[in-house]
């Protein structure tokens, strides 16, 4: 009941029934999480979908730890020949009905799939490594149906549900990959940078084209049109996380900040378009995508400023960038308080932004003494939510905004609030700090937990 109206956009701190509700719930969760078993996994998958959705003072981060390692305690992630005898004993082909046994093993899949999506689009979004490795992983994927032929193409549960996790797959593998420290026992770690990032872009396409919504006339409907747009929400995220700064790639060519300008420009028109036509999910994860491609948007435009081998863009364009940035957070507005942070970091970052003179000039290295520190009120007014599940430390690229990755809004002021950054004078370099920044109708509708943070 709660679940069903905050996936609503509903404050489910008012509605009485949805508050009746997760009070219960709540006392009844100590008695349930007390064992490590499959009801377990479910609640604590539940919660943490429930986490994105509504503000109920959980932290998703610590759910999804504590459900994974539950999952992996009860094999949950093991093949049916593992998975199957220590729940129905070594001769449960003998023992029990087959019907029973497929139930019981489709429902244990799909929990399991739900949760595994729900892990790696956190990786994703946190800039944290996932909880558990695609390798330790052999349960079998949703059935490998095809998509229906023909003319017109009908929407199969199965296909699109098998779309949606290798999509978070994806997620979990780029933001792995994105990280130095994490390739340096890596079987990548002998290729070059650019091959590591070429070889996902391809994977990543490969992806997209796979949809039927990119490759035959389907009936027009407001959820395929829905759908295709949250593919599209996906894929660019996808590719602005591959091109922009990172611990990978610390100093990206014109030519990526080309590709990555593209992307985050499509990506801010895509979040506009479906938030304000209601075709997007309005929760936490949604907006915090919607804001990093605003600021890696603005990045760019930057870089073609003060890098002499591009264009900048005229100012009318650069006028109705910022214009529309603003417009989509505000769009959040459902959100809760957190919202109000995110429009104060976004107005900040185009205030110092609008303060320069676009000038081209060579980048340098810029030293962190050099860079003035900001008002203590205005680090005390974007601390983190009491009641969210991450803090402001995450929100920026640090990469792209030095200064993010060492808890700046949690230990001190942060460099990308300081207007000096964005002087012509030079931009930080090579020294920078390593650490760097859908969805699907799905089998999961079957059981008790939906499909995972749809975006």
């Amino acid at each position: 009941m709660s679940m069903t109206a905050a996936a609503n956009a509903e404050d489910i701190t008012v509605d009485p029934r949805a508050l009746a509700c997760l009070t219960t719930g709540f006392k009844e969760l100590p008695s349930v999480i007390e064992k490590a078993d499959f009801t377990c996994v479910e609640s604590l998958t539940l919660l943490s979908e429930l986490s994105i959705h509504a503000r109920i003072g959980l932290n998703l981060w610590q759910l999804l730890g504590a459900a994974t390692r539950t999952a992996v305690a009860i094999n949950l992630h093991r093949r049916d020949d593992v998975y199957l005898p220590t729940v129905f004993g070594l001769a449960y082909s003998e023992s029990h009905n087959s019907a029973e046994i497929a139930a019981h093993n489709q429902r244990r899949k799909d929990l399991f799939w739900a949760l595994y999506s729900l892990d790696r689009l956190a990786a994703f979004i946190l800039n944290r490594p996932p909880s558990l490795a695609d390798t330790d992983v052999d349960v079998d994927l949703p059935p490998a149906t095809m998509w229906p032929e023909g003319k017109y193409a009908t929407l199969s549960s199965e296909a699109l549900w098998t779309h949606h996790i290798q999509s978070r797959r994806l997620y979990g593998q780029i933001q792995i990959a994105l990280d130095v420290r994490a390739r340096r026992s890596n079987d990548d770690g002998e290729m070059s940078a650019q091959e590591v990032i070429s070889g996902y872009m391809q994977q990543v396409q490969q992806w997209y084209m796979k949809s039927r919504f990119n490759s035959t006339v389907i009936p027009f409907s407001e959820e395929s049109v829905k759908r295709h747009v949250l593919d599209d929400i996906q894929y660019h995220q996808m590719v602005i996380s591959l091109h922009q700064p990172s611990g990978l790639v610390p100093d990206i060519s014109s030519t990526s900040l080309a590709t990555l300008y593209r992307s985050a420009t499509l990506s801010v028109g895509l979040f506009h378009h479906a938030a304000s036509r209601k075709q997007l999910n309005i929760h936490w994860v949604n907006l915090h995508q919607a804001f990093t491609s605003c600021t890696t948007l603005i990045y760019c435009v930057r870089q073609h400023q003060i890098r002499a081998d591009l264009k900048a863009p005229p100012e009318e364009k650069i006028s109705a960038i910022m214009a529309q940035c603003r417009e989509v957070i505000s769009l959040f507005g459902g959100v809760g308080p957190i919202v109000q942070q995110y429009k104060t970091l976004l107005t900040i970052l185009i205030e110092a932004f609008q303060a320069q003179r676009p000038s081209p000039a060579t980048p340098s290295d810029i030293s962190r003494e050099s860079l003035a520190e900001t008002s203590p009120a205005v680090i005390n007014q974007l601390s983190p939510s009491s009641g969210m599940d991450f803090d402001m430390a995450m929100t920026f690229n640090p990469e792209m905004f030095p200064g993010i990755a060492e808890g700046a809004f949690l230990d001190g002021p942060s460099n990308i609030l300081s207007p000096t950054y964005w002087m012509d004078n030079g931009q930080v370099g090579p020294e920078r700090g390593v650490e760097s920044t859908s969805s699907g109708g799905s089998r999961a509708e079957r059981t008790s937990v939906s499909s995972g943070a749809h975006t």
